[in-house]
This record gives C-alpha cells, sequence and structure tokens, in this order.
C-alpha cells in the first residue's frame, strides 16, 4: 500500500544540527566570559550526546538536558560560568544559527503537495519551532510533536500515538517514520509499528535495526516514495 504520511525527523535530517551548535556555541560562551571556546566544542558534543541517549532511555527529559549538559561542562573543565546563564544564551542561539541541508526545503515543500507530513523531533519546545519559523518550515508539518513539550521521547511508542491521534481514520500501514538516527527514529518507528526509513548520512550501510528502507542521501526519498506509489 502506498505511504500518504510522512513523519520526519529534524535534526541531522532536515537540517544541519552540527552548524547550530558550533555556532551557538561560541557565541555564548564568549559572551559569558570563555576566550576560546573553540577547543571545548569537542569536549562539549561528547556531554550533550552522551545526555540525549539518557533521554532516549527514557531516564532524563529533554528540558532537563538544556542546563545539565553546561553544568557538567563546567564542572569537567574548570569553567566559571554560570551554567544557568549560559544555557539560555545558548539556547536563543540555536534558534538564530543553522540551516537546512541542501535541497532540504525544496523536497519537503514538494512532497507536501502530495504527502501529509508530520515530525517527531526529540528536542526542546522553543528551539525547534524557533528554528522552524525561521527558516520557513512553520507551519508546515502537522502535528509537530517535540518531546520537550509532550513529556515523552523517541523511541518510545507513545510519542508516535500523537500523531496516529490525529489522523484517526488512516492505517499504520499509511506512515513512513523518515529519520537519520537507528536508536530514535528506526527503532521509534519500529515500536510504532509503522515502516521507517533511515537516512544513512555517513554511508554505514549494515544496520541492526533493520529499518524497512535505507536512503543515502535526501534526494534518495523521492525515488523511493514514487516507486512506493
Amino acid at each position: 500500500m502506498p505511504y500518504t504520511h510522512l513523519i520526519f525527523d529534524f535534526d541531522h535530517m532536515l537540517f544541519d544540527t552540527d552548524q547550530s551548535e558550533a555556532l551557538s556555541f561560541q557565541h555564548a560562551l564568549r559572551s559569558h566570559g570563555v576566550a576560546d571556546p573553540e577547543p571545548l566544542l569537542g569536549h562539549y558534543q561528547r556531554i550533550n550526546q552522551g545526555l540525549w541517549r539518557e533521554v532516549e532511555k527514557g531516564t532524563i527529559s529533554p528540558n532537563e538536558v538544556k542546563s545539565q549538559r553546561f553544568a557538567t561542562l563546567a564542572a569537567e573543565a574548570d569553567l566559571p560560568y554560570d551554567p544557568e546563564a549560559v544555557a539560555e544564551s545558548y539556547t536563543a542561539g540555536l534558534c538564530d544559527h543553522g540551516e537546512l541541508y541542501d535541497g532540504a526545503g525544496e523536497l519537503v515543500m514538494s512532497l507536501a503537495d502530495t504527502f501529509t507530513l508530520a515530525m517527531v523531533t526529540n528536542g526542546l519546545g522553543p528551539v525547534q519551532r524557533g528554528r522552524l519559523d525561521r527558516i520557513g518550515l512553520g507551519g508546515v508539518f502537522e502535528p509537530l510533536v517535540i518531546s520537550g513539550e509532550v513529556g515523552v521521547s523517541k523511541p518510545r511508542p507513545e510519542i508516535f500515538q500523537l500523531v496516529f491521534d490525529a489522523f484517526p481514520d488512516t492505517p499504520r500501514s499509511n506512515f513512513l517514520m523518515i529519520g537519520d538516527s537507528l536508536t530514535s527514529d528506526v527503532a521509534g518507528g519500529r515500536n510504532a509499528g509503522i515502516d521507517t526509513c533511515w537516512y544513512d548520512r555517513h554511508g554505514a550501510n549494515e544496520s541492526p535495526e533493520e529499518p524497512t528502507h535505507r536512503i543515502e542521501s535526501i534526494s534518495d526519498l523521492c525515488s523511493l516514495l514514487n516507486d512506493d506509489s
């Protein structure tokens, strides 16, 4: 049966999150007295990624990540800033920095003519909504389900149920989850009982999570969906 409802991930799928984080990190730390934040970026990324893995496990909430990552960085790197203040500056910067990957905006708008588009993203509500509004995609994804707003995160099936509830007459076979994360998007879609499309950005090829489909570029998605139609 052809797909009619596409559920997109946002970070690292459509949006260059690495660029957004790097620019926001430098701006936030410099504004709070760290003269050379660049050498600390890798340290921060390891802390941040570890915390988001805990979000996927359900041991912490997305909103706890906001300041905890900067508190941990301050403790480990002996930085004399106020973690809460840095977190606020950084969060504001995440809305202001970063762009869609090349071709992502055009792809989304072309798909919107044919498919119903939703989004399920693990993140902070003000950040994700601010980014989508700035890059011109606010209102394109309905529903827009953000873990920091709803209290549950991918890969839990409950977060996908919020999309299904918006389309009570649509069978699960009509939904496709599209994302770059095996542990969040692919596992989450599988847990929710829907097909998945793994954006294998780095060409890893083999996946223990067994996605329904695999693509290596955004443009491959159009070919996949056309084949399905």
